[in-house]
C-alpha cells in the first residue's frame, strides 16, 4: 500500500501513537536513569538520542521519506538538532517578556 493511498488523518492518527509512545519510552528510561543521578547522565544522554532518533526514522518511514544512506541519516540528526534548537529559542522567546536574559 502506497502513503499515497491513505487518508492523512489516520496517517496523522498513526504519527500521534508514535509520539506518544517514544515519549513513554522516553519517561520511562528518564525516570530509571534520573535515580541514578548526574552519575548515569552520559547513558542517559545516548539512550535518550537513540529512542528520538528512532522517533524521527518511525515518523519518516510513516510519510514516505526513505533513508539509506549515511548522509541520508545524517539529514535525520540535522533535522532533530535543528528542531532541539526551535524549540528552545521558541520557549525563550515566550519568556522573554518576564526575562531579560535568555540563552538557547
Amino acid at each position: 500500500m502506497d502513503c499515497n493511498s491513505v487518508d492523512m488523518r489516520i496517517l496523522d492518527e498513526v504519527a500521534e501513537k508514535v509520539i506518544r509512545g517514544g515519549m513513554k519510552i522516553a519517561a520511562v528510561e528518564g525516570a530509571g536513569f534520573g535515580l541514578g543521578g548526574v552519575i548515569t547522565i552520559v547513558p542517559d544522554l545516548g539512550i535518550l538520542a537513540g529512542i528520538t532518533l528512532r522517533t524521527i526514522q518511525k515518523l519518516s518511514l510513516l510519510y514516505g521519506f526513505e533513508f539509506n544512506t549515511d548522509d541520508e541519516t545524517a539529514e535525520l540528526w540535522i533535522a532533530a538538532a535543528t528542531a532541539l534548537v526551535w524549540t528552545s529559542a521558541a520557549k525563550c522567546w515566550r519568556k522573554k517578556s518576564s526575562t531579560n536574559l535568555c540563552r538557547v
